[in-house]
């Protein structure tokens, strides 16, 4: 124990000895979790249309809810990078990356109103056929072929970063939780479809919240309060980029350029993704597809917001023994599931719930992956 500002805090630990590692009860969890989105899956392949058709399959029949479609729209390209990646920027970096969210409201309304109405109106399947109809066969092959590249290249990331991350501190083999979350995904999207896939996004999601807030809510705890929190970050320049108008292109985050090529990113990935096109035409009329995006707004800000505060607190935590500096972890993004341990490794099957938020990331993206490849052809 420690004093900070006045207050007993709780000293990090020093050694790999002294991390706890997964109880049975942690894995317990875990399959449960894996279980339910496999299960998701046989539910759809056995009523309804039983995926009969190429309608049923990809589109769901375009007869999707909006709230589930809304909740499939914001896990978007909020993947186990989020959970991970971007608590460990903020921790190294500061908390210039949250103004992402600053983009991500002038995004919305643009694909509203915009993108929306083009694809929905022209009842198309796949963005690649937009782009035959308006082009040739030619550019909608090659455009087909850079995105497979793109998304080959990205699924290898989110894949195998939480992995490593993992591995570390549950003492799961990276190359299983590559090969578990892998087998799972194609599983379920497979045999369920859309409706699956959709579904399990959310279910997916509200996991991801849940271990997000808990990690929040813990790591504030341990650092000792919100305003040490601020205090310690104020000190160590953490929150310098927030006050960052420089126009200089090549400083590494500032107002200008996280908003600017935010607006940029978020629109290939809502506008024109293949992915968030798809789950919105999925819905039945093109006012529930525009709520869907207007209902993830705010979800979205909110879960930026928890992950940008998380990476402040563990700074205040580990602040005088940074674990990457000590050897208890060899990457940055190690260092959520590494406090998640050390600080709740006692209670059985709560670090098992927060590391199921990270796998459900992984998850949610490699089932949408899959159907992507469908899409395109």
């Amino acid at each position: 124990m420690s004093l900070l500002f006045g207050r007993i805090v709780r000293d990090p630990i020093r050694s790999l000895d002294e991390i706890p590692t997964f109880s049975w009860a942690d894995y317990v969890v875990l399959a449960l979790m894996l279980s339910v989105s496999a299960g998701i899956g046989i539910y759809y392949a056995c009523t309804g249309g039983k995926q009969r058709t190429t309608s049923e399959f990809l589109l769901g029949d375009r007869k999707m809810s909006t709230l589930p479609v809304a909740m499939s729209l914001l896990a978007g390209f909020l993947s186990s990078v989020t959970i991970l990646g971007i608590p460990a920027e903020v921790y190294m970096n500061g908390a210039g990356y949250w103004y992402i969210c600053l983009s991500f409201c002038v995004v919305v309304p643009l694909v509203i109103y915009i993108y929306m109405p083009l694809f929905y109106n022209l009842g198309i399947v796949s963005v690649f056929e937009y782009l035959e109809r308006r082009f040739s066969r030619g550019i909608r092959i090659y455009a087909c072929i850079l995105f497979m590249i793109n998304m080959l290249i990205y699924l290898a990331v989110v894949l195998y970063g939480p992995a490593i991350a993992l591995s570390a501190v549950t003492r799961i083999p990276d190359w299983a939780c590559i090969l578990i979350v892998g087998m799972i995904c194609t599983f379920y999207t497979s045999v369920g479809g859309v409706k699956a896939v959709v579904w399990t996004d959310t279910l997916q999601l509200l996991l991801m919240f849940g271990g997000a807030i808990t990690t929040l809510a813990v790591a504030i705890y341990y650092a000792g309060g919100i305003k040490d929190v601020v205090a310690l970050a104020n000190s160590s320049g953490r929150l310098k980029d927030l006050y960052n108008f420089d126009l200089n292109p090549t400083t590494r985050h500032t107002f200008w350029s996280v908003v600017i090529g935010g607006i940029f990113f978020w629109l290939s990935v809502y506008g024109v993704n293949q992915t968030q096109v798809q789950r919105y035409l999925s819905i039945p009329t093109l006012r529930q597809a525009q709520n869907c995006m207007w209902i993830g707004l705010p979800g979205f800000i909110i879960l930026l917001t928890t992950t940008t505060w998380t990476g402040l607190a563990l700074y205040g935590y580990y602040r005088h023994c940074d674990p990457l500096w000590q050897g208890l972890i060899s990457a940055p993004d190690q260092i959520v599931p590494l406090f998640t341990m050390e600080t709740l490794g006692t209670y059985y099957g709560l670090p098992g719930l927060i590391v199921v938020g990270v796998f459900s990331g992984s998850l949610r993206y490699c089932s949408r992956h899959d159907t992507r490849c469908t899409y395109q052809t």
